[in-house]
Order: structure tokens, then C-alpha cells, then sequence
């Protein structure tokens, strides 16, 4: 088995609870989008907003629904990058025990969940971005012309918006997000395997290290005051370099020598 097999595994095991999930987040944008020009109409009947102002797609956006909808996938990829591993050593069979005897480096374990986690939270901004024209067209269709200020150009709408977090304006942003991204993913990983590895001994190494993290993350806050703006993306860069290397190191020390089939 290798690589890729492992990825087509681990992406077949959660295909059905992904497919629902794209349904529900999606389908709930699109509803947001359908209803929310009924509630402006009526607010004009109601005379709570004037009949001579005009609407876009923006006010979808910064509705507290539709960040409801994006903080859903978001949560959910992020337990399940805990689920991912826990799910192999509590599920039915002993899941965990074959893939550890299988003839390849056990880091490719690791790599295969890695890869799985970051292309699921590619495939939704992927969408996202796909749907969201469509979900503008949707909303003005909805709305009567008089009310409707016309389509406003999506990269305005994202950077107007909560999305903008989701999203990257140049190929630096795009590899500072995903490499923060990718860092964070191997922490936890690393967590998870620290615990395994040592039990409860693991649960108050993994204590100690949030409480290191947390601490440090304040000393960057106090930091970042006297530095530039590109100064501290580069500092961070550095240390979410140096993360990700210990990060990796670790979790391959416990997979080959901590863990047992």
C-alpha cells in the first residue's frame, strides 16, 4: 500500500459525511440568499427602511447567518483533525493496528491524514468561490429591481466581508494562511500522538505545551507593537517553519518508536 492508496482510504471513509456536509452549508447560503429579500421587502412595507434605498448582495454576507455557515465547516474540519486518528484506535476492528503493520515508513500515515484534512478545507473555499456568483444572482432575483443596487464585483463582496480571512489577495498571503494552516494541523496531530503514546502522562505534556503556546502567542502580540507589518509576517513565517520541523520530528519518533501494532 502507499501513498496515494492511503489518501483514496481516508477520503472514501468520510465521503458520505462530507457530501452531507457540503449539502447543509451550501443549501443554507442558498437559502439565506432566497429569503433575505423577502425580509427586505417586507421591512419596506413596514416602512422600517426607506423604499428609495437600494441593496446588494453585501447584506447577505454580513449577516450572522452566513457567518454561521462558514463557522460550521470550519469547527467541524477542525475537530476532525483529532477525529481523524481517534476515530482509527476507538472505531470498530483494530483499524490502527493494520495500518501500523503495513510495509511502509509509518510517516506516510501521518502525510496521508495530513493531505486529507487540507484538501477537504480546499474543496470548500474551492466551492465557496464557485457558489458565491451564483448565490448573488440567486439574491437578485429575488429582489425587486427598484431595491437592488446591482451585482458587485466578488473580490469587493470577500474583502468587505468576514471571507477575506478564508481567502488570499497575492501568492504570499496564500502561503502564509496555509502554512499558519498546515503548522496548526501538525500541532494537533502531534498532540493527538503524544497522547496515545503516553496516556495520561500525555494529556499534562499536552497541557504544558498549549500553556508554552499561549504564552508565546501573548509575547508575539507585545512583539508585533515595535515591528512592521512585514516584519511580523516573517517572523511568524520563521517560527511556523520551525514549528512544522518539530512538529514533524516528534510525530515520527512516536510512530516508529512509541507506537505498537
Amino acid at each position: 500500500m502507499n501513498f496515494l492508496q492511503l489518501l483514496f482510504i481516508e477520503f472514501n471513509r468520510m465521503k458520505w459525511f462530507l457530501l452531507m456536509l457540503v449539502i447543509v452549508v451550501f443549501g443554507g447560503q442558498f437559502f439565506l440568499a432566497m429569503i433575505m429579500p423577502g425580509q427586505l421587502i417586507r421591512n419596506v412595507q413596514l416602512d422600517r427602511i426607506s423604499a428609495y434605498d437600494t441593496h446588494n448582495f453585501s447584506i447577505v454576507l454580513s449577516s450572522n447567518y452566513y457567518l454561521f455557515t462558514v463557522l460550521v465547516p470550519t469547527v467541524v474540519i477542525f475537530l476532525y483533525i483529532a477525529i481523524i486518528w481517534y476515530r482509527d484506535w476507538f472505531g470498530k476492528g483494530t483499524y490502527m493496528q493494520r495500518l501500523l503493520t503495513l510495509p511502509i515508513r509509518r510517516m506516510t500515515i501521518f502525510y496521508a491524514k495530513l493531505t486529507t484534512i487540507i484538501m477537504v478545507a480546499l474543496l470548500f473555499v474551492a466551492l465557496h468561490s464557485l457558489l458565491l456568483p451564483l448565490q448573488q444572482l440567486t439574491f437578485a432575483a429575488m429582489l425587486p429591481d427598484q431595491l437592488y443596487s446591482g451585482n458587485a464585483d466578488m473580490i469587493t463582496l470577500i474583502q468587505m466581508s468576514f471571507l477575506e480571512v478564508f481567502y488570499w489577495h497575492n501568492l504570499l498571503d496564500f502561503i502564509y494562511i496555509y502554512l499558519f494552516g498546515i503548522a496548526l494541523i501538525c500541532l494537533i496531530f502531534t498532540g493527538v500522538l503524544i497522547e496515545r503514546a503516553y496516556r495520561s502522562i500525555g494529556l499534562a505534556i499536552n497541557a504544558g505545551l498549549a500553556v508554552v503556546l499561549f504564552v508565546l502567542y501573548i509575547q508575539l502580540i507585545e512583539v508585533s507593537m515595535s515591528l512592521y507589518s512585514h516584519e511580523m509576517m516573517w517572523l511568524m513565517s520563521v517560527i511556523l517553519v520551525i514549528s512544522l520541523i518539530v512538529s514533524l520530528v516528534v510525530s515520527s519518533l512516536l510512530l516508529t518508536k512509541r507506537m505498537s501494532a
